[in-house]
Formats: C-alpha cells, structure tokens, sequence
C-alpha cells in the first residue's frame, strides 16, 4: 500500500515516542504545525495500513 508523506511522516513522529505515550490529534497538530484534520487523515490511512492500532485506555478520572 501506498502511504502519503503525512502519514509517513505521522508514523515517524509517533514512532519517536515512548511506549506508554498517549495520542492527541490536537496536541500533535499544534506541535506541528498542521491542522487536526491533517493528523486524523494520516492516522486514518496507517490504521487502514495496518501500522497504527488504536486502543482505547480510560484515565483515571474515567474519561478514555
């Protein structure tokens, strides 16, 4: 599968974090840069890849 160089590039960035680090479209697309859309878009396309699996965790206040 052909990957768009966003989602390549929101795999490096992810990939660069640690383990127990948690995902924030908005956090991410303030830090670099782009729009949230832009963020949802390529995590999108690399869970269809097969690359990123989404796992919701609920905190401690209850929220996920």
């Amino acid at each position: 599968m052909k990957l768009s160089l966003s989602a390549k590039g929101l795999f490096l960035y992810v990939a660069a974090k640690p383990k127990k680090w948690a995902f924030c479209a908005d956090r991410i697309a303030k830090e670099i840069g782009c729009g949230t859309t832009a963020v949802l878009s390529a995590r999108k396309e690399l869970e269809k890849a097969g690359l990123l699996i989404k796992k919701r965790v609920r905190n401690s206040d209850g929220s996920f």
